[in-house]
């Protein structure tokens, strides 16, 4: 299954330890149909190929890819930086020509199974000796569901732990195909009122919920462990983290703690875009505590991911 197949990826990132056990080589996927506001890979975001400006490196007086541009979408700002308007860039990645100092960058290659393939295999040595393997992440991996499926097999048929990081937000049946691929399932729950989760992911969950159930009611099922972004301010009221604990108890389910961050921030700027999300600050040690505490009362299994 899937020889030959395509699929539009960010990036192959090696020697992860958060995306499932031992050292990993985590394949970041391209699209996404959740818009959550904290998000922190905006670039994973739309499944075209998109620039991505690195105005830092801008030192030239040419500019030539302000007249270049054909949307207008290039200007300098105060600092007499490149800037780019998002709403205005159609991603014709002419600017990328036209600069010779890299400012540009393309974000999103195609590339076949076989190629990521060839890129993960290069340190299978790690994945023998540390526990670890390969997680396939995002965006949304279900979304590329084709792609998502021949990738797993394919690494299964070499023996490779793989591991899905997936919001659940997709079609059950390239879900449930992809579990019989994968030796683990980071399912993220963000918000579990409906109204809210629209609110901050510009979708419903219903279909999210839907799955996680049918998921936890096969007869062979992979683990799963719940992934959930702790948000001060926005999703770590009281209510929700009940909720949250009520799930990870009927279902047996462990949790693992994300805590939020800021470190994508600036890649909004980067794409002309603008990060929605008030200030929020990065959640403290004792805040994250009291979640982890209520969580274990219930006797749920508790990781924080700093």
């Amino acid at each position: 299954m899937g020889v030959g197949a395509v699929g539009r990826v960010i990036a192959i990132q090696r020697f992860c330890i958060h995306d499932g056990p031992g050292i990993r080589t985590t394949v970041f996927l391209k699209g996404c149909p959740l818009r959550c506001l904290w998000c922190s890979n905006p670039e994973t975001q739309r499944y075209e190929k998109e620039v991505m400006v690195h105005y830092w490196k801008c030192h030239a007086e040419c500019e030539e890819c302000i007249s270049g541009c054909p949307d207008g979408a290039l200007t300098k700002d105060e600092d007499g930086k490149i800037a780019m308007d998002g709403g205005k860039c159609t991603h014709c990645l002419r600017c990328i020509d036209l600069c010779q100092q890299g400012v540009f960058e393309t974000i999103g290659q195609d590339m076949s199974i076989e190629d990521v393939i060839g890129e993960v295999t290069k340190d299978e040595i790690f994945y023998r000796t540390s526990g670890g393997g390969v997680t396939i992440s995002g965006g949304e991996p279900l979304l590329q569901g084709n792609f998502l499926l021949g990738l797993a097999e394919a690494l299964k048929e070499r023996g490779i732990h793989v591991a899905l990081d997936t919001s659940g937000y997709g079609e059950w049946d390239i879900l449930r195909r992809a579990s019989r691929w994968v030796d683990l399932i980071l399912y993220d729950i963000k918000v579990l009122d409906s109204e809210r989760h629209i609110q901050l992911t510009g979708v419903s969950n219903d279909k999210i919920l839907h799955n996680l159930q049918q998921l936890v009611g096969q007869n062979e099922k992979p683990r799963i462990v719940i992934r959930f972004p702790f948000v001060p301010g926005v999703n770590d009221d009281t209510a929700n983290v009940e909720m949250l604990a009520e799930i990870a108890q009927e279902y047996h389910l462990a949790v693992e703690i994300l805590p939020y961050h800021i470190y994508g921030v600036n890649k909004y700027k980067q794409l002309g875009r603008y990060y929605t999300l008030p200030e929020v600050p990065r959640p403290g040690t004792e805040v994250i505590e009291v979640v982890v505490e209520k969580l274990k009362a219930r006797g749920i299994s508790v990781k924080v991911s700093l």
